[in-house]
């Protein structure tokens, strides 16, 4: 089983192959808190703050890039605060969650704290793009750096709010 740490918050492992209990999926589907979240997103988080993530280690099907991926969304300054809050408002729903649910949850308070960080982290990336002030910038990454499911992505912030980075069709 996977639990919810700082290593493996974010899933690296996009679900188009996942599996989910109808059990599970009618227990925790009133928590799915935004159409923009993504279902193999939700099932990784909600999944890993109750212990019953597993993750097989085989290749289940073809990679395949639809029309409503979310990697093909035009990367700008708007959009990326846009998507910076639909992740606080799911941190915000996990810590709420763990809060009401903390004498079921196996590791409970280390996982408020895991969220609560990466609250705090997302938190500084929005004043940094609605600022453009360097402050929040260097305390992101020297901080929080662990809110970035990959360092480039740092460097791709930095870049998008300083307008630096060209504009693309999409």
């Amino acid at each position: 089983m996977i639990e919810m740490t700082s290593e493996n918050f974010h899933n690296r492992r996009p679900g188009c192959a996942m599996a989910v209990r109808k059990e599970y999926v009618e227990a925790v589907s009133h928590l799915y808190c935004d159409s923009r979240w993504s279902h193999d997103n939700f099932f990784w988080k909600i999944g890993s703050v109750d212990g019953v993530l597993a993750l097989l280690t085989t290749s289940t099907s073809l990679y395949r890039i639809h029309a409503e991926n979310a990697s093909r969304n035009k990367r700008n300054c708007e959009n990326a605060v846009r998507e910076l809050e639909l992740q606080r408002t799911i941190l915000e729903m996990l810590e709420k969650y763990i809060a009401e649910n903390k004498t079921k949850i196996l590791h409970a308070e280390e996982k408020y704290q895991v969220i609560h960080h990466k609250l705090s982290g997302i938190q500084y990336r929005i004043k940094f793009f609605e600022s453009r002030n360097p402050y929040y910038f260097c305390k992101v990454v020297l901080g929080y750096r662990d809110g970035y499911p990959h360092m480039r992505q740092a460097a791709g912030d930095f870049l998008l709010a300083y307008h630096l980075i060209r504009k693309t069709k999409v």
